[in-house]
């Protein structure tokens, strides 16, 4: 992903004594006007994303990842408000780089998502520490959005971020590939199933997806992919007690002929256009 690291840009903004612009729309052609004058003035940015229950928080968040990655700025990705330890779950692994969280969770609500969140490089916000400034688009014009995001101070010194590739968030693909005995095709296929749903709700995984070779001589005939919001997600995954429990008491026994590897990313294209 071209997704900057949160964690890092804010901790800059605080050093600076700037606040991140942040603008919150379910409205996709002012998000990516907001966008574009960002670009035009060299300002990061926060794109706000809609409540974790609301019905658009899923087709939003993607959308916004998709002008969040070919932004020519550091984009962040922000989920206000949290309130539960669930919708702060959901929303990492709906592509969320930062997480405002609501004054009502428990501690232990609180330890879990900081876990959560720095195995996936999210970073967490509370009232108190959050460099974020809303921006009011209601202005529309072009000249009105850069006045706003020109507002925040002298953005030049950003221009080095955008060139600090290691503050980049790289995602991890775990690959496996397997074979299986003593199950029928209708029992592999319903384990699958069952790792898709389990699997797929531990936080950091933002994609999963398990199949059948189309080659019925292939030497696996079977696979699991599963992408990873972050290299750091690869051991909390591991001891995740959901993985433990799935691999140890449904994946392994039946798969003892398994490859397992993890690749970080090096090249990748979406929608016709390679990402940096």
């Amino acid at each position: 992903m071209a997704l900057m690291d949160a964690e890092k840009l804010y901790d800059q903004a605080r050093s600076r004594g700037e606040a991140i612009p942040l603008m919150t729309t379910t409205d996709l052609q002012q998000a990516a006007a907001v966008v574009a004058a960002a670009e035009r003035c060299g300002a990061p940015l926060a794109l706000g994303l809609p409540p974790v229950g609301e019905p658009l928080h899923e087709p939003v968040a993607a959308a916004l990842e998709v002008m969040a990655e070919r932004a020519s700025v550091p984009i962040i990705l922000h989920q206000q408000g949290v309130e539960t330890e669930g919708a702060a779950m959901l929303a990492i692994n709906r592509g969320a780089t930062s997480l405002g969280l609501a004054a009502g969770l428990s501690e232990g609500e609180r330890e879990a998502v900081q876990q959560a969140a720095q195995a996936s490089s999210v970073a967490v916000l509370t009232a108190e520490d959050s460099p974020l400034r809303p921006v009011d688009t209601a202005a529309g014009s072009e000249e009105g959005l850069d006045e706003l995001l020109a507002q925040g101070g002298d953005w030049r010194a950003w221009e080095a971020v955008l060139h600090r590739d290691e503050w980049r968030r790289r995602p991890v693909d775990h690959v496996i590939l397997f074979n299986v005995e003593g199950l029928d095709e209708g029992g592999v296929a319903a384990m699958l199933a069952e790792g898709a749903r389990v699997l797929g709700e531990i936080p950091g995984v933002r994609d999963l997806a398990a199949g059948v070779s189309i080659k019925p001589d292939a030497a696996y005939q079977y696979h699991w992919m599963v992408r990873f919001a972050h290299e750091g997600v690869v051991p909390y995954y591991r001891d995740h007690p959901a993985h433990v429990a799935f691999a140890d008491g449904r994946f392994r026994p039946v798969a003892g002929n398994r490859v397992s590897i993890d690749y970080r990313h090096w090249a990748r294209a979406r929608g016709g256009r390679v990402l940096e």
